[in-house]
């Protein structure tokens, strides 16, 4: 009986000495309160990752172009259904530019020996603002041989890029 004791005063020791060398704690309040009161055992930080995020008002936007003055130019602004200009806002300050891809699955002016140009104002972003997004497109010396009278196809893509800066 005296081996047993003497095992069990050994083996609470050793787990009282060990708890705090394996990153637990024993929480201990003096004096304990008597009633249903809320103690604070422990408290967990919070983190949280912002992503960036960049928001494009009134989508889906359309650039359609239109003839100037009987030339063999066009332009075009970007625009939504109800003829608005777009908004943008980030949450970071950036600039922004544009590119045109043309289309590569037939639907392109066969022949085309057009210059596509664009251009995008404001090309800086000031981080929470909303800006206006004016989107220019300009195709100049376009190869009128390869359009039908009164078809409307897609030709090209005004692809927009943001940088944070």
């Amino acid at each position: 009986m005296k081996k047993s004791v003497l095992l069990g005063i050994a083996i609470v020791a050793v787990v009282l000495f060990a708890l705090p060398a394996l990153g637990g704690s024993i929480k201990v309040e003096k004096p304990w309160p008597c009633t249903p009161t809320p103690l604070k055992v422990y408290s967990i930080p919070i983190w949280f990752d912002m992503p960036y995020f960049v928001k494009i008002r009134e989508e889906p936007l359309k650039i359609d172009l239109v003839q100037i003055n009987g030339t063999y130019d066009f332009e075009g602004t970007a625009v939504d259904k109800d003829g608005n200009v777009p908004k943008i806002k980030a949450n970071f300050d950036a600039t922004i530019h544009c590119h045109i891809v043309r289309t590569t699955d037939g639907t392109a002016l066969e022949g085309d020996s057009g210059h596509w140009t664009c251009t995008i104002t404001p090309t800086t972003l000031d981080k929470m603002v909303e800006y206006d997004l004016n989107v220019y497109v300009k195709v100049a010396s376009v190869n009128l041989n390869a359009w039908q009278v009164c078809e409307n196809r897609k030709v090209a893509d005004c692809d927009i890029y943001i940088v944070p800066r």
